[in-house]
Formats: structure tokens, C-alpha cells, sequence
């Protein structure tokens, strides 16, 4: 055994480079200065690298020296601290350490023993030194054994002060047992790691008056920072709190000396977590009152991840820091449950589901952060949110999925492409339980023909042989496994099982009750049907009885045909649904390398149409179900109409679990027939059934594109339309019919493929020819030929660069960027348009085509990337809509486009809308989000020469941040409408706004609770109208309740839903830049009741100023004046449209845009 005793502080042992192994025992004892520090039992110069240590002994540091006392009052010195076990300072170095390695314990404080003057007295213990310091690069340390942070010393003692004007000494704090200081350092864990327990508190030996020295806190389990990682599969805590100190007075005890706080499991600054084993906070210390126990985790000022396992335990709070992005990654393939989320794990920025990891995610919602992004959620997650029970969900792109309890709403950031189908949902009380759908199955206990008979779906194994349609038998390749409770599986239609009785199908045929997931097809008359298609409520229904609810489904090499029950049905196939299985993990241990091609079938899928009809109302007649009922009463809507598709949904109220047989004629001739089944959420949240009636149709033929069409949906069998029906298409251009020719082509050519090989073969020469055609098009977009060739259009060319098609029913950035390419081309442009979204609406393609400009899209052009390098040096303007494409495309159109003048144009100042929004509603963490906003929006500013905004306002903020930005204010055009109609005529109050914008939300929500009804107290019969897209399930429910409350959804006409009511309101509370609801009423000669909000920017005359209320009776009050009086409402309305002519019109738009886009012998650009 090697022996190294250090008896001084001047025998610490320095190493040199090379290995240290065996049995080491090495403790420091030496006396010290009472002021000094404890000797360090190794110590690793940074001079030296590569130095290796292994332990399976104990490594033990000197203990701080105790504090000298003070003279006639003058104070002693602390306690001095304990000494490091192990300095690490070279690069590369390792240690592992299978025995002991411990700090040195602080010394004790100095006693109060002369002082009668009462200055200083006793003096605090010393701090406990490190266990383990790394401060090399690259260090690589593991611990199977006990690694301890040195405990506090004791505090001194107060022995002479009678009247208690000094108290004992602290105990002091114990030391850390692992620090972790530099980048690339690694330490696992398979032991203990434990931070030193703090001091004793000082004993008051004399004064009844006074208390017992403090007890010291506990020292960290481990300092994580500079990049470090940390593997914990054993345990780390923090320290016990030092208990408090004595009374001893003549030989009585009693504790009245505060108890020390315990000590943090980690702190956790910069660098990664890994935990698989038990973190947790050190107990508080004894005491008159008790210590708080420490916090599991805390995070410091640099973003880190945590990473937890599925072994991972946490005693104690885990205290992210929510100002930077630290991370919480839920990993491991057992179905563990982490809970907590908001109130023992707060200030996460990001929670991510590890690929492979079976995580259950309780949180809650009153603690959630706001900004929490939630990604890697698949089918073998779930999310528990407590203190919200919803009541519905609808899933958002690009907001996430927004669960409502009728009165409030949560949203939950979850990343992925997702649909609302495809979540199940449940509440029970007061907690909300979200999971992932969808993934046919059969039901535990049902029977499978194999090679040995009948077998329980749940009792097979891989490599069972199960018997397929033509007579074969295949053995299986894998069983996916996955289980809902009775509460869960009815919140979703595609998780309720389904119920086919014995004999439904044919004699015999199931032999027993056949139970099997919505999704789950059966094969019948050559085509595999969903059972959800199937149901008839007598022998095919749906089984709500079943609790839980266990799904089995077994797949083989290939798509086939088995028998369950006797019954033909499919075998497991991925149509992307493998994630929702809850042990999907399997899959991929068994077959890393698979790459079968997914939705792959082997027989025609049809989930409706009017052969699945036919072959259900077969399986009802033979249930005794009359074969056609007869029809009720038609409700339902078409929603769109276009030449290539059909929307809408159809509900028979008499027999609402019928869907509705339609047909849609051209005129009068025939073009299909069809069945409204299609599920939509909407229904389901109006309260119309469980949302089976819609429509979404792709019409087989396109309508002939040069002629008209008047498109009639109705009821097969008794001709009555839809509401919407009948429709007006109007002819398309020669373009179009063009356009509509290839679409016809290229379908006839796919569907003609018959074979995978032939398919492909098609597609690659489709994307050679789309890639030599987008080729030769930006070529000669850029030549000067092409230029030359279009001189009404000017010699300029300027590109703008939006997140989608521009759409004047949709938004006012929308008309904000159509009104400002018009422009452009006034002043000289060639207008070309690219959106960063690359699906082209062909409607929207085509409005900006007639307005003469080219729109760069799919299938010629794919990226915003492609049209820029096309472009190069004959790019003179670069116009980018909206912070996201200044912040992606700015440099790159720097680098590409050189002598383009860049401008950005900032719809609002979007971090300015959300500073208010988090002011208003009191929220720390979106006031965060926005501030970060408001850094990259400047830096983005940093980056073009000029920036457009529409408000003076805002142009103000930005010179008074940043006084050398060249800022111009460019209104937008906005008509003017006739003059109003009568007074008379009209009545009732109208909003107008995208309901997913949450000014809007916000507005419409105080608007209905605290304004109205104050209205309502006055003039009762007053209606409110609300017009706008996405219309949330919160306003259809309160339409429900109120019946001076109508939601008329995206109004085509806004002058016509204007001419209808007296006035407008724009009770916004918070939001950014110049509204476009109150341009657009004030243009149209309505008069528009306003919040500050609403209004600012505005340089409105008098008439209209008196229309702003600062709270909800203002606005209340305006409302009712400008309702009843009619001259009143004569003299805002001329006087609003008065105000859109003089700042509104073509005149005000050109010179503010041209000084904008105008070229500069130098650029602005910030420094």
C-alpha cells in the first residue's frame, strides 16, 4: 500500500505527471495560523498534465486552524477553512476513486473569553474546505465511493458578556464536496457524493438575555460550471444545516440558536446534468427554528440541461433560472412518471422527450412559465396538467395546443407537426391528462389464428406464425403495446374501442364480440375499412364499458390480412403511428437498420365514400336496422368551393349518427355523390355531435377553368342545399387552364404507375424538369433582355419577402404589404414576391399576378434561398416583411445581392405588444420573452439599411434607443368607402379581428365581461356582432349564454358587414403599431370606439378623440352615446373618413415609401 502521511502544511504532496495507483492514504494534520488554511491533501499544478490518480483508500485534507481571541474587546479571527482533498489544475487529468476523499473540516471560531467591553466578541467557525476541486480541462474523475465536502467549524463561544450584547459565534458553512470548473470536464457517479454538514452555532455560556451562536449552513453536493458534465447513477445531496447553538447557563441547556439552512444537491451553472440515481437538498439544522431544507437543483446565470432518467429521483425543488434557456430532457425507456412541473421544477425554458423515452409529465398550470416549449412529445408521453380541468382542445400550428375550461385557456408549446385528432384529452376534476392518439389495435383477450390454433392477441410472441388471407402463415415481427384508462380512450374518437358482435358481419363471422381500436380496418368486399366507419349503434357500436383499455397489435413483414375472431382484418402497418405504441423502444433494439417503406398496404383503404355506405348499411339491415331511415331536418354549411375542392359539413338532426349522403352538381349535370363523415373539432366544440359530418373533397376532374360554374350541394334524397349553396366560380385566366391542363397530366401519369419503381421514375422526372424550368426562369428573370423586355415596369427590380401570401381578408400586415408593393411599382419597380412558407394558395397566387406581380413559389422555386442567389447583382431592393425574415434572410441577402438596398419593415414591434401584455397581465416570464425579442429585433435593424414603420410612436422608441437607425413612417393605402347609410338602418356593435392574434382574444374577452354588460344595463336589445377567423370554442360557448351575442365568423364583405351596425369597438388593452380594424371602420364611415391602445399613433381630429375610453365604463358610456345619437354618429363618420383621405391615400404612401427605399451614396448601417 502506498503511504503518504502529511503531518504539515508544508507537506501537502504536489504531484508530478504520471500515475498514482494503489491503496493511498494520505491525511493532513499539521498545525496551522489561526487565520491560514487547512493543507490540501493532493494538489495538481496546472504545470502539470495528465496526472492520474486511483483511489481505493482515503484522501483526507487538514482541518482550518481555530480562530485566536481578541484582546479587551478588539474581536479574535475566524475560524480558518478546511483544506481541499484533491486540487485538480493539469489538463487530462483522471481520478477514480473507489474509497474516500473528503475536505478538511473548518476550524473553530474564537471564543469570547476577555471582552467585557462588549466591540467584537466571538467569531464565526471556519468553512469546510472541497472535497474535490477540478479546475483542468478535459479532467475525467469517477467516484464509486464517498466523496465529502469538509464540515463547518464551531462557532465560538460567548463566556463573559453579561448583558447579551454579543452573540455567539455562526457555525460555519460546510464545504462543497465536488467543483466541477472547467470545460469538457466529466464525473460520474456510482457513489456518494455528500457536502459538508454546517457548524455548530456558538454556546452562550453566561448572558440568560441572549441567544446561541446561528448554526452554519450545509455545503453543496456538487458546483457544476464551465461546461462541465455530470453522470449521477448513485446519489449526491447537499449538506445538513448546522444546528444552533446553546444557552448553557449554570448548567441548563436550551437550544435557542437558529438552525442552519441545508445545503443544495447541485448548482448547476453552464454544463450538463445527467441524473439517474438521487438528488436532493441536505436537511435543515436543528434549532429554536428549524433550518430550511435545501433545493435539489439550482441553476445559475448560464444556460444548462438537466437531464433526467427514468431511475432519476429529486428530493427538493429544481430551480431553473428562467431568464436564460436551461433545458429539461426527460430521457429513459420505462414508463416513469416525473411530477412537479411548476412547482418542484420551475423556470424551464425548453422540456424535451428524449427519442425512445416513456415519460408521464405532471405540471401545474398555475406554476407553468410562460415561453416552456415541449418537444419530442410522441405516443408513449403523456402530459398531467393539475389546477385546469379542460373541457376542450384544438391544436394550433405555431401556437401549440390550447386547452380551454370555458372560462380561461392554456396553451402548451408542444413542437411537432400535429392535428387536434390527433391528442386525447381527459379531465377528471381538476386535472387535465394529454396523450397522443391513434394507432389501430385490437383489443387484450381477442383470439388470433396461429399455426396452433387460436391464441389471446396478448400471449403472442415474436416469431408466432399467424395465418393470412391466402392461407399462409407469417411469422411476426413485432407486438406494439399500449394502454388508456376508461376516461381517456372515450376523450378521443380515435382511442374508444369499437364493438362488433358475434355475427355482425356474416353468420358465425366474428365467432365471439370483436373488439378493436376507431382505426383498426377489417377487410370486407376487397377494401380494408376503418371500424369507426362501420358503426351502426346495434352490432357495430362503440364500447365505452371497457376500463382500462389494453391495445395489442402485432406486425408482420408485410402489410397483411389475419383473422381475429374469425373475422379478416389488418396487421399492424406505420402510417407514422409506431411513436404512439409504449414500447416503441423495442422496435428500435430489435431492427436499428429497418427501413421498410411506411404506409404501405396491402389492399385498398377507404374510410368513406359510398361503397364503405353501401357495405354499412348492409352490416345495419342485418342488424334489423331500416335500411333508409327517414330524413330530418338539414343542418350544415360549404364552407369553400373552388375548381379542384370542396368543404363543409352536413348533419341530419333527426338521425344526427347517420352521415348525410350529398351530391354536387356543375348546373344541373351530376359530378359525384358522396358522404359528410369526416370528423372536425369544430363541430364537436359547437355542440353538434361528435364533429362525424364533415367534408373535404378533391374533386376527380377539375371544373373546366375558361368557363363558369354554378356549383349546388345537396341532400341525395331530397334535394335540399346546404347553407352556401349554390356557389359561383367565376372563369380563370389562360394561365390557369394551362395550369389546370399539367395538374391533369401529371395525376393521370401518377395513377398510371404500377409499381413503386415506376412511381419513382415519374417523380424524378418531374423534379428535373421543375429544376431545369426553375433554372431557365431565374436566368431570365435576372438577364437585362428580360428587364429590357418590360420597360412599363421600369429598369428596378425589388424583391419582397413575406412569411406567407398576403391575403387582404386575413390580416392588416397583409394589406399593409399589398398597399406597399403597389407602390413600388408606381415609383419604378419590378415587384417580385417569395414567401418563406413554401405552399402557394393558387387563389392568393393569382390575386397578386393580376396586380403585375411575379410570384416566386412551388413547384419552379422552393426557397426563399433559390430566388436570392438566382437574383444576385440585379436585386435593387430587398424588402423584408416581419422580424422572422429580417433576422433569417438579411445576410444572406447582403452576401447574395450586394448592391440591393435592404429595408426592413416591421408590421409592429412585436416585443413591444408582448411588454405590454406581460405589464397588463402581471406575467415575469413573458416580459423576459420580450425583452429577448427586443434584442434580436435591434440587431436585425443593425443589419439593413433602413426600416419602415407605420406608427410615429414606434419610430420615436427606435430613434431613442438607437439614434443613428434610419427610421421612416410609411402609412398603408387604405379605400374609402361610400358615404354611410342611414342611421336608421343600422344597428348593434361590431369587432372585427383574427381571434388566434391575442390582443384580439384579449379584447374580445373584456369586451364581453366587464364592457357590455354595462351596456347591456342601459340598452338590453344592443347586439354584438363578432366577425373573424379562427373563432375559439370560449366565444362559441359564450354565444351559447347570450343572446344579444352573434359570431358571424370571416365576413367576405367587410363593407357590408359594416353598413349593418352603427359603430365598431377596439377595446384593445394591449398591442403594437397602427390597427388596421379601426382604419378599415373609420375608411368604410363607420365610427369606431376606442381604447388609448387602439389609438396610438393616431393623429385624430377632436370628433374622434372623444371616442377613446381609458377603462370599460368610458367605453361603455361612448358606446351607448354614439348608439343613440344620430348626429353624433354623422359627425365621426364624416369626419373618420375625412381623416383616412388625408393620411391614407396613394399621395401620403409614394414619398414616404420612396424616401425609404431610395438609394444612399452610403449605407446607414449601425455600428
Amino acid at each position: 500500500m502506498t503511504s503518504v502521511i502529511n503531518t504539515t502544511v508544508t507537506n501537502t504532496v504536489t504531484l508530478g505527471t504520471g500515475t498514482y495507483t494503489g491503496a493511498i492514504s494520505i491525511t493532513g494534520s499539521g498545525a496551522i495560523d489561526v487565520t491560514g488554511t487547512g493543507a490540501v491533501a493532493l494538489y495538481d499544478p496546472s504545470s502539470q498534465t495528465a496526472v492520474s490518480i486511483i483511489n481505493d483508500g482515503s484522501i483526507l485534507a487538514g482541518t482550518g486552524g481555530t480562530g485566536s481571541a481578541g484582546l479587551l474587546g478588539l474581536g479574535g479571527a475566524l475560524g480558518g477553512t478546511g483544506g481541499d482533498g484533491v486540487d485538480l489544475k493539469g489538463a487530462g487529468a483522471t481520478i477514480a476513486s473507489t474509497g474516500a476523499i473528503a475536505g478538511g473540516a473548518g476550524g473553530s471560531g474564537a471564543s469570547e473569553v476577555v471582552s467585557v467591553l462588549n466591540l467584537l466578541g466571538a467569531t464565526a467557525g471556519g468553512t469546510g474546505g472541497i472535497g474535490l476541486y477540478g479546475q483542468a480541462a478535459t479532467a475525467d474523475v469517477t467516484n464509486s465511493g464517498t466523496l465529502a465536502g469538509g464540515a463547518g467549524g464551531e462557532g465560538g463561544t460567548n463566556a463573559v458578556s453579561l448583558l447579551g450584547n454579543d452573540a455567539p459565534g455562526a457555525g460555519g458553512n460546510g464545504g462543497a464536496a465536488l467543483v466541477i470548473d472547467a470545460t469538457a470536464d466529466r464525473f460520474g457517479n456510482t457513489g456518494i457524493v455528500l457536502g459538508g454538514t454546517g457548524g455548530i452555532g456558538g454556546t452562550n455560556l453566561i448572558s440568560a438575555l441572549g441567544a446561541a451562536g446561528t448554526g452554519g449552513n450545509g455545503g453543496t453536493g456538487a458546483i457544476v460550471s464551465g461546461g462541465g458534465y455530470l453522470d449521477n447513477a448513485a446519489s449526491i445531496a447537499g449538506g445538513t444545516g448546522g444546528a444552533g447553538g446553546y444557552n448553557d447557563i449554570l448548567g441548563v441547556l436550551s437550544r435557542t440558536g437558529t438552525g442552519g439552512a441545508g445545503g443544495t444537491g447541485v448548482y448547476l451553472d453552464g454544463g450538463t446534468l445527467l441524473n439517474a440515481g438521487t438528488i436532493g437538498g441536505g436537511a435543515g439544522g436543528i434549532g429554536a427554528t428549524n433550518g430550511a431544507t435545501g433545493d435539489a437543483i439550482v441553476f445559475g446565470s448560464i444556460a444548462a440541461t438537466l437531464i433526467a432518467d427514468a431511475g432519476a429521483v429529486f428530493t427538493g425543488a429544481v430551480a431553473a433560472n428562467s431568464t436564460v434557456a436551461d433545458v429539461l430532457d426527460l430521457a429513459g425507456t420505462s414508463a416513469v412518471a416525473l411530477t412537479g412541473l411548476g412547482t418542484s421544477f420551475t423556470g424551464f425554458n425548453d422540456i424535451t422527450f428524449a427519442t425512445g423515452a416513456s415519460r408521464t409529465l405532471s405540471g401545474d398550470a398555475a406554476g407553468l412559465a410562460a415561453g416552456q416549449t415541449i418537444a419530442g412529445f410522441s405516443g408513449t408521453d403523456v402530459l398531467d396538467l393539475t389546477g385546469f380541468g379542460a373541457t376542450s382542445a384544438s391544436f394550433v400550428t405555431g401556437t401549440g395546443l390550447v386547452l380551454s375550461n370555458g372560462v380561461t385557456t392554456e396553451t402548451l408549446d408542444l413542437l411537432g407537426t400535429f392535428t387536434t385528432a390527433d391528442f386525447t384529452v381527459s379531465s377528471a376534476g381538476n386535472t387535465t391528462e394529454i396523450a397522443l392518439s391513434a394507432a389501430p389495435c385490437y383489443l387484450a383477450g381477442t383470439m388470433i389464428e396461429t399455426k396452433i390454433g387460436a391464441v389471446r392477441v396478448e400471449c403472442l410472441e415474436i416469431g408466432d406464425l399467424v395465418r393470412t388471407l391466402n392461407g399462409s402463415f407469417k411469422p411476426i415481427k413485432w407486438i406494439g403495446r399500449r394502454n388508456y384508462s376508461r376516461v381517456a380512450a372515450r376523450a378521443n374518437p380515435r382511442t374508444r374501442p369499437i364493438r362488433f358482435r358475434a355475427g355482425a358481419l356474416a353468420d358465425g363471422i366474428p365467432r365471439r364480440d370483436l373488439l378493436v381500436s376507431a382505426d383498426h380496418a377489417l377487410y370486407l368486399s376487397g377494401v380494408l375499412i376503418p371500424a369507426a366507419s362501420l358503426v351502426n349503434g346495434v352490432s357495430v357500436l362503440i364500447a365505452d364499458d371497457i376500463d382500462p383499455v389494453n391495445y395489442v397489435h402485432i406486425e408482420l413483414e408485410t402489410h397483411e390480412v389475419i383473422f381475429a375472431e374469425g373475422a379478416a382484418a389488418e396487421s399492424f402497418v406505420d402510417c407514422d403511428s409506431r411513436m404512439l405504441f409504449q414500447n416503441v423502444d423495442t422496435f428500435r433494439t430489435l431492427y436499428p437498420q429497418d427501413s421498410r417503406p411506411s404506409w404501405t398496404f396491402c389492399a385498398p383503404r377507404h374510410e368513406g365514400g359510398l361503397q364503405v355506405e353501401h357495405i354499412r348499411r348492409a352490416i345495419a339491415v342485418r342488424a334489423g336496422i331500416e335500411q333508409a331511415p327517414v330524413p330530418g331536418p338539414l343542418i350544415g354549411f360549404v364552407d369553400q368551393a373552388l375548381r379542384n375542392r370542396i368543404t363543409g359539413w352536413a348533419i341530419d338532426q333527426a338521425n344526427p349518427a347517420e352521415p348525410v349522403e350529398l351530391e354536387l352538381l356543375d348546373g344541373e349535370a351530376l359530378i359525384m355523390r358522396f358522404l359528410a363523415q369526416s370528423f372536425r373539432q369544430d363541430i364537436v366544440d359547437a355542440g353538434l355531435g361528435d364533429g362525424c359530418a364533415g367534408f373535404d373533397l378533391a374533386l376527380p376532374i377539375a371544373l373546366a377553368p375558361d368557363q363558369p360554374h354554378e356549383l349546388h350541394i345537396r341532400r341525395v334524397s331530397d334535394h335540399q342545399e346546404l347553407t352556401g349553396s349554390p356557389v359561383l366560380v367565376p372563369p380563370l385566366s389562360t394561365f390557369g387552364d394551362a395550369r389546370d391542363a399539367l395538374s391533369r397530366i401529371t395525376e393521370i401519369g401518377l395513377a398510371a404507375a404500377a409499381t413503386v419503381t415506376e412511381f419513382d421514375a415519374m417523380l424524378n422526372d418531374l423534379t428535373q424538369a421543375m429544376q431545369s424550368v426553375r433554372g431557365r426562369r431565374m436566368r431570365a428573370a435576372a438577364s437585362p433582355a428580360s428587364r429590357n423586355a418590360r420597360p412599363r415596369h421600369g429598369s428596378r427590380r425589388a424583391l419582397v419577402i413575406d412569411d406567407t401570401l398576403p391575403d387582404a381578408r386575413r390580416d392588416a400586415g397583409s394589406n399593409a404589404i399589398l398597399s406597399h408593393m403597389a407602390s413600388l411599382r408606381r415609383l419604378g419597380f419590378q415587384v417580385e414576391f417569395v414567401p418563406a412558407t413554401p405552399a402557394i394558395d393558387a387563389t392568393l397566387t393569382a390575386a397578386l399576378t393580376a396586380r403585375g406581380i411575379l410570384v416566386h413559389g412551388l413547384p419552379a422555386v422552393s426557397t426563399v434561398e433559390d430566388v436570392l442567389r438566382g437574383g444576385g447583382t440585379d436585386y435593387d431592393l430587398i424588402y423584408l416583411h416581419r422580424l422572422a425574415n429580417a433576422e433569417a434572410y438579411a445576410g444572406m441577402a447582403r452576401r447574395h445581392c450586394p448592391h440591393a438596398r435592404l429595408v426592413y419593415a416591421v408590421a409592429d414591434l412585436h416585443w413591444l405588444r408582448l411588454a405590454r401584455q406581460a405589464a397588463l397581465e402581471q406575467w415575469p416570464a413573458l416580459a423576459d420573452q420580450a425583452r429577448s425579442l427586443r434584442m434580436r429585433d435591434f440587431m436585425a435593424m443593425r443589419m439593413v439599411d433602413a426600416v419602415i414603420t407605420h406608427s410615429p410612436v414606434e419610430r420615436n422608441i427606435l430613434l431613442a434607443a438607437m439614434p443613428e437607425l434610419a427610421v421612416q413612417v410609411v402609412p398603408w393605402e387604405v379605400a374609402i368607402g361610400s358615404p354611410p347609410a342611414g342611421f336608421g338602418a343600422r344597428s348593434g356593435v361590431g369587432f372585427v379581428g383574427h381571434f388566434g392574434h391575442m390582443p384580439n382574444l384579449d379584447a374580445v374577452d373584456w369586451l364581453i365581461d366587464q364592457i357590455m354588460p354595462l351596456v347591456w344595463q342601459a340598452a338590453p336589445d344592443i347586439k354584438l356582432k363578432l366577425a373573424g377567423s379562427a373563432v375559439p370554442s370560449s366565444l362559441i360557448r359564450w354565444a351559447g349564454r347570450i343572446p344579444q351575442l352573434e359570431l358571424c365568423g370571416q365576413v367576405e364583405d367587410l363593407p357590408g358587414f359594416f353598413d349593418g351596425i352603427r359603430l365598431s369597438v377596439a377595446p384593445l388593452r394591449f398591442g403594437a403599431g397602427i390597427k388596421g380594424k379601426v382604419l378599415d371602420s373609420l375608411a368604410a364611415g363607420l365610427p369606431c370606439v376606442m381604447s388609448p391602445v387602439a389609438a396610438e399613433g393616431l393623429a385624430l381630429p377632436p370628433d374622434l378623440v372623444r371616442l377613446i375610453g381609458d377603462d370599460a365604463g368610458a367605453i361603455a358610456t361612448a358606446i351607448l352615446d354614439l348608439h343613440a345619437n344620430e348626429t353624433a354618429f354623422h359627425q365621426a363618420a364624416l369626419a373618420g373618413q375625412g381623416f383616412i383621405a388625408a393620411g391614407y391615400g396613394t399621395q401620403q404612401v409614394d414619398p414616404a415609401l420612396a424616401k425609404a427605399v431610395a438609394p444612399v451614396p452610403a449605407r446607414v448601417l449601425a455600428a
